[in-house]
């Protein structure tokens, strides 16, 4: 069973580490773990088949990826204490860390409307 303590960048890196062979052994010939043999059936990671562990690590990654990234970009829109905290969570639970930027963002700044400055208009009023 799969516990949510497991579901962070970490655990589930030494994970694949540990069992980098059965992952390569799956992804060359993932047929072979679709018999139903008790050599096939024991193989697991972190509870999970060797096809979910490889969606839910590379899903885990690209949330840490989108964290980072925001936490990064919004730096001087965040306020002190949510920088703290999601630097703290970012590496345990990143998900948290991307709410928490987002949802501590000053929106007052103009970051994203990105306005170009008024062209003059080339056009001469009409005459009377």
């Amino acid at each position: 069973m799969v516990q949510l303590s497991d579901l962070n960048l970490a655990t589930m890196t030494q994970a694949f580490s540990e069992n980098r062979e059965a992952i390569q052994l799956y992804l060359s010939n993932p047929e072979m773990f679709a018999e139903d043999t008790d050599s096939v059936k024991d193989a697991s990671i972190l509870g999970m088949a060797i096809g979910i562990f490889i969606f839910v690590y590379l899903l885990v990654f690209i949330v840490f990826a989108w964290s980072l990234y925001a936490l990064i970009r919004y730096w001087s829109h965040i306020p002190n204490w949510a920088k703290v905290v999601s630097i703290l969570f970012l590496f345990v639970f990143p998900l948290f860390s991307l709410v928490l930027v987002y949802g501590t963002m000053d929106i007052d700044d103009d970051i994203y409307i990105r306005v170009s400055p008024k062209k003059k208009s080339s056009s001469k009023s009409p005459r009377k």
